[in-house]
């Protein structure tokens, strides 16, 4: 058999497919990349051979084959379990030649497919099957139907009539022989159980650096769902597959094993180390799960309680049910805490009783713990339980902070945590930072955050962080860059899943942000944004409550309805932080409304805010208030610390309050700006649409002037007035004619009227 064996050195199949030498019975390309499927399947259809197209991400991609000429077959990259030494002992126990030629060639006709190696060995070990012609067929097999298929496909040369508990039993005993097998099953069927246990992959048994054993997927099966088997042997055998599954980063295998041994202690410390944000253990159904469990084992440690809500949650179970875990898990933390637990087990309550105040909507002490575990987290951990529970339970912290809104802190606390975690928890609280920084408008640094997360090695099985984090993060990057339809396609998409996470406050607020960008006005009342907030199991953080409140009055002002704006904005004006977000919408309504004083006043409250948009967004206004003033020394100045921050955040959005006119305004005075503030301030406006907002619609009056028309407004005469104001009588009628044109008015008791009209007075 002649094969063709191309290394695509993770190039485009497109492009490496040619390299395939002419005539060979079979091509294998070797782990290429699928960026064009239509480009890579023209490239397939070409070749002339049978063609294996070898790769975790391609395999994938090209599942649904067009109609072609060859008949390629699949294989993911992941499933490649087989060195030529292994090869060599597959044939070795199935009394297969061995030369190297017959080695390389069942690696190379079986792609080093463990089960397939092993089936094809022990076939043409009894029946003296043609290797090349079984290797073909059993890869097809496994291509199309999975492993089992593939032992199908074989048995009928070997005839094995041996139980699947046979197998089991030989499975976990030291070792494999045929001495193990006779003492098992006997010496009459000692062969055949032999035989089935080479075609089951027990064959060969690798011990992994980290001490457990690596099984083909289908022996872990076996030895899960194994007959009756006695219990040293039972605990042997989910022993064997837990060691093996967390050696192979296989998440759920390991959890369902530890499951079924029943060991509260040894299910949270794995928890902790392969399943931390509970992505894996929510998904284990029926007996392999947490649902065979009582409520007293599950009390045993905190974590486990969390664990069986989370699985609640996740399976529609009702948030009574969630509550009544939650308040499970919160005892045990409590009991914990009050006896004298080591350092981990002291972390671990504290972040399960962190998580239950958290999804029960007690924010304010769910950030009290965050913070305590933060500061644990300053300190060297003692050892290995205690790092892990550490890096687990500080990243926890971070995403606490995130849910209730808290996201400088979140930031800092992210940052503070590089310098003390792993790899996959490195991950893991990049990502939170990356999320926590684009939510606060520190973009650039964001960007800078998602870029290391990609550059990090994927953590193996399910200890990556919940995705949704990441949709979050770029569809919020794809409104700084102006692609607010983007980020709107990108959420709904995962509209379910966000409804699931406790986050979808910040994903309304992505939402409501596309809609004012897009149609300068609040989304329809049947939105997405809405549909969230009433069917979500979670309850907003009082500061996204604002934060989305404060959005929305923005909105109504857009779309021209100051009453609505007002009344949204009584409803979070006595909130903590408020003016921190609602200002900027005080100071929008007052520069429409004429009041430039009491706009700057509003702007400048919001500068002493921690949000860079906000901080952002009152410079700028800041710039078109005075500039209406005459204060253009001051206008300049805000614009320029405006722009600063701009640049150095690489945030656009502070641009949306400002009208085309009002840009205008503020990019007179480039001359104050560096090269880099006016080039972020020039991207900025191409990024962010102008708004129309309503400042055309009443007069814009200066604090002079505004002064004039309240004393007017008391009934004093102009020469009373300068007497008030210790001004010269010519200056009060300059201003005072200055106010009649302004308002359309012909003397002053029309201009008092109009003030009253126009809620001047």
């Amino acid at each position: 058999m002649s094969v063709s064996w191309v290394d695509a050195g993770r190039h485009e199949l497109a492009d490496v497919a040619a390299l395939a030498r002419p005539g060979a019975d079979m091509v294998v390309i070797d782990r290429p990349w699928v960026t064009d499927v239509a480009s890579a399947w023209s490239a397939v259809a070409a070749l002339e051979s049978p063609c294996v197209v070898i790769a975790g991400r391609a395999a994938r991609e090209l599942r649904e084959p067009a109609e072609l000429s060859t008949d390629p077959v699949l294989i993911d990259a992941d499933e490649l379990a087989m060195t030529s030494d292994e090869v060599a002992a597959a044939l070795t126990l199935a009394d297969a030649p061995q030369p190297p030629e017959v080695v390389a060639m069942v690696a190379q006709a079986t792609a080093g497919y463990a089960i397939a190696v092993r089936a094809v060995a022990a076939a043409a070990g009894r029946r003296a099957v043609d290797l090349a012609d079984v290797g073909v067929t059993t890869v097809r097999a496994i291509a199309r139907r999975g492993a089992a298929s593939a032992v199908e496909a074989v048995r009928g040369a070997v005839e094995p009539d041996v139980s699947l508990t046979d197998i089991a039993r030989l499975a976990v005993a030291p070792e494999i022989s045929l001495a193990t097998a006779t003492a098992i099953v006997g010496s009459d069927r000692a062969d055949r159980a032999l035989t089935a246990a080479v075609l089951h992959g027990l064959g060969v048994r690798l011990e992994a650096p980290a001490g457990g054993i690596r099984l083909h997927p289908v022996v872990r099966d076996v030895l899960l769902h194994a007959g009756p088997l006695d219990e040293p042997a039972r605990e042997r055998a989910l022993t064997i597959v837990a060691r093996s599954c967390e050696a192979e980063g296989d998440a759920i295998g390991a959890l369902r094993a530890r499951i079924g041994l029943g060991d509260p202690d040894a299910l949270a410390d794995l928890l902790l180390r392969v399943d931390p944000h509970l992505q894996a253990i929510r998904t284990i159904r029926g007996q392999d799960g947490l649902t065979s469990w009582s409520s007293g084992a599950l009390a045993a440690r905190p974590l486990l309680g969390v664990a069986r809500a989370a699985y609640a949650l996740a399976n529609g179970e009702g948030m009574a049910e969630v509550r009544q875990w939650l308040s499970i898990a919160l005892g045990s933390s409590e009991r914990t805490l009050a006896g004298a637990p080591t350092l981990a087990r002291r972390i671990e309550a504290l972040a399960s009783a962190m998580v239950c105040h958290r999804w029960n909507g007690r924010f304010d002490e769910a950030a009290t713990l965050g913070h305590e575990v933060l500061g644990l987290a300053s300190e060297p951990p003692p050892d290995d339980a205690t790092e892990t529970s550490l890096a687990v339970a500080a990243t926890e912290a971070v995403s606490t902070l995130i849910t209730g809104g808290a996201l400088t802190d979140a930031t800092d606390a992210a940052i503070a945590l590089h310098g003390h975690l792993g790899e996959a928890d490195l991950m893991a609280s990049t990502v939170y930072l990356a999320t926590s920084q684009v939510l606060d408008g520190r973009v650039r640094d964001g960007e800078e955050s998602l870029a290391r997360v990609r550059e990090l090695r994927a953590p193996r099985g399910l200890h990556a962080p919940p995705d949704v984090l990441l949709r979050l993060t770029e569809s919020y990057l794809l409104l700084e860059r102006g692609d607010p339809a983007g980020a709107q396609d990108r959420l709904e998409q995962s509209a379910r899943t966000i409804l699931s996470s406790q986050l979808w406050p910040a994903f309304a607020e992505v939402h409501e942000l596309a809609e004012l960008m897009r149609f300068g006005s609040e989304p329809a009342e049947g939105g997405i944004g809405r549909w969230w907030r009433e069917q979500s199991p979670f309850s907003a953080a009082p500061a996204w409550t604002v934060r989305l409140t404060g959005l929305r009055a923005l909105a109504a002002l857009a779309a021209g309805d100051a009453d609505r704006a007002r009344a949204l904005l009584a409803r979070v004006d006595l909130s903590p932080g408020a003016p921190l977000l609602s200002a900027l919408v005080h100071a929008r309504l007052e520069m429409a409304a004429g009041r430039l004083d009491i706009a700057l006043a509003h702007a400048q409250r919001a500068v002493r805010g921690r949000s860079v948009r906000v901080v952002a967004a009152s410079y700028l206004m800041g710039a078109v208030i005075r500039a209406a003033d005459g204060d253009h020394h001051g206008a300049a100045r805000s614009t320029a610390r405006g722009a600063s921050m701009l640049a150095t955040h690489g945030t656009t959005l502070p641009l949306l309050l400002l009208s085309a006119t009002e840009r205008s305004t503020v990019t007179s005075y480039r001359d104050a700006l560096t090269d880099s503030e006016s080039g972020a301030l020039e991207a900025a406006i191409v990024a962010c649409p102008a708004l129309e907002w309503p400042t055309h619609a009443v007069a814009v009056l200066t604090p002079s002037e505004r002064l004039t028309l309240s004393l007017l407004g008391e009934g004093l005469s102009l020469q009373q007035i300068a007497q008030r104001r210790t001004v010269s009588l010519n200056t009060v009628r300059s201003q005072a004619r200055s106010l009649y044109r302004k308002l359309g008015v012909a003397d002053r008791h029309e201009a008092v009227l109009a003030g009253h009209e126009r809620r001047l007075l």
